[in-house]
């Protein structure tokens, strides 16, 4: 089951799962949220060839730069999802178990007298062989050159690759923002949000929270701390705790992206979005069942609804 969020409805519009139980689930009193979001991942994303992205190196190593390593490999990987037919790994799902993929992306960046560039590296992902590369050049810091340079490596890949490819979306992707600056944040938020750790997502939030203000017209932020304020919310009712101020938090960022956000809301850049969602829906994996997540009960989160 999955809950699909229409940007243009209320946040909750279906909040009832019913979950299998074991006697596995029953006694696990711990759940490994992250091993939980990453394995729904990889499960749902396109059948098919896999491309996996990796971490750029900081080749000049400028202080302050460290966050384009895996900042350039989230945008890489959130534009080469707007293919139907390719499965992309990146991150946390790249070291899923999943196997040699077809295809790896990588690289190096330079950054020196305000200028950026990014080396990007297409390699056989069982040989390593390089198969193709590509090269972005920008003005840096606050230039959306940056954006727009690496979406033309993106769709470069995706045609070597013969991927079927929504040009939609992926425009969407290099759109959400103009400002590096505003990226930034939302890409450390993500990275902080990585381990899935109820326990340490007050970081992730100061991140978005610092999106929303360098960009208010873009989505990201709020995108973003709708993502955390869900994962709050579910993870709390499974622990027997209050949901529904975390829930209602979700829904008023979403309402406020509904009524500031100028970009279309990309689904790959949704965090708990899979890849290849239509008509502007985005599916949220916080609220898909998983048994080992509610210590297989039934989760009701009917309650919680608003609107």
């Amino acid at each position: 089951a999955s809950l699909r969020l229409d940007p243009a409805q209320p946040f909750l519009v279906v909040a009832l799962f019913a979950f299998g139980a074991t006697a596995e689930a029953k006694e696990r009193r711990c759940v490994d949220w992250q091993k939980v979001m990453t394995s729904y991942a990889v499960e749902h994303m396109p059948k098919g060839k896999t491309i996996s992205v990796e971490s750029f190196r900081n080749y000049t190593g400028q202080p302050g730069d460290d966050w384009l390593s895996y900042g350039i490999r989230d945008l890489m990987a959130d534009m080469l999802r707007s293919s139907s037919d390719h499965g992309v790994l990146s991150g946390r799902t790249a070291q899923g178990g999943v196997g040699a993929p077809d295809l790896r992306v990588g690289g190096t960046y330079q950054h020196a007298n305000n200028m950026l560039r990014v080396f990007i590296t297409l390699s056989d992902g069982r040989s390593g062989a390089a198969l193709k590369q590509f090269e972005s050049l920008s003005p840096y810091p606050d230039n959306k050159d940056f954006f727009t340079g690496l979406a033309r490596a993106a769709e470069g890949i995706l045609k070597f690759a013969k991927a079927k490819y929504d040009p939609g979306e992926l425009a969407a992707v290099r759109d959400a923002t103009s400002s590096t600056r505003a990226y930034e944040s939302y890409a450390r938020g993500r990275q902080a949000m990585a381990s899935f750790n109820p326990a340490s997502t007050e970081v992730a939030q100061t991140f978005f929270a610092d999106a929303k203000r360098a960009d208010y017209r873009s989505p990201l932020g709020y995108l973003g701390l709708a993502d955390l304020h869900t994962f709050l919310g579910f993870a709390r009712t499974q622990e027997r705790g209050p949901g529904a101020p975390s829930y209602q938090a979700a829904e008023e960022e979403m309402g406020q992206m509904r009524r500031l956000a100028g970009a279309r809301a990309p689904a790959a850049m949704f965090y708990s979005a899979m890849a290849g969602a239509k008509g502007g829906a985005l599916i949220n994996r916080f609220l898909v069942g998983n048994s080992s997540s509610v210590e297989g009960q039934q989760l009701e989160l009917a309650g919680n609804r608003h609107g």
